[in-house]
C-alpha cells in the first residue's frame, strides 16, 4: 500500500516475503474450497480489518516520516486518542442518561 499511495519501494526481499505471506493465508482461507454465501459475513469482516490495519500503519508511518521528533508524533497521538475517548465517554454518559430517564 504505501508504495502505491505513498511511493516508497519496497526492496525485493520484502516483496517476496510479502508473496509468500499472502499466499499462505490464501492457502489457510482457501482450504475448504471457494467460500460460499454463508461465509461471506466473515470474509467481509476479515478483509475489513486488514484494510483497517494497513490504514492505521500506513498512517502511522507516514507520521513518524513526515516529524522531525518521533516523542513529538507520540505525544500528538496520545493527546489526540485521550480527546477521542473523553468525546466517546461523553456521548455513552448521555445515551445512558437518556434512557434512564424515558
Amino acid at each position: 500500500m504505501s508504495t502505491t499511495l505513498l511511493g516508497h519501494s519496497l526492496p525485493a526481499g520484502q516483496a517476496v516475503g510479502v508473496a509468500v505471506i499472502s499466499c499462505g493465508l490464501a492457502a489457510v482461507a482457501l482450504a475448504d474450497g471457494i467460500p460460499g454465501r454463508t461465509q461471506l459475513p466473515a470474509l467481509a469482516a476479515a478483509l475489513g480489518t486488514g484494510v483497517l490495519i494497513a490504514s492505521y500503519t500506513l498512517v502511522d508511518g507516514s507520521g513518524v516520516c513526515v516529524c522531525v521528533c518521533v516523542c513529538g508524533y507520540i505525544a500528538w497521538l496520545y493527546f489526540r486518542h485521550r480527546q477521542v475517548r473523553a468525546v466517546a465517554a461523553g456521548l455513552e454518559r448521555r445515551s445512558s442518561h437518556t434512557r434512564t430517564r424515558i
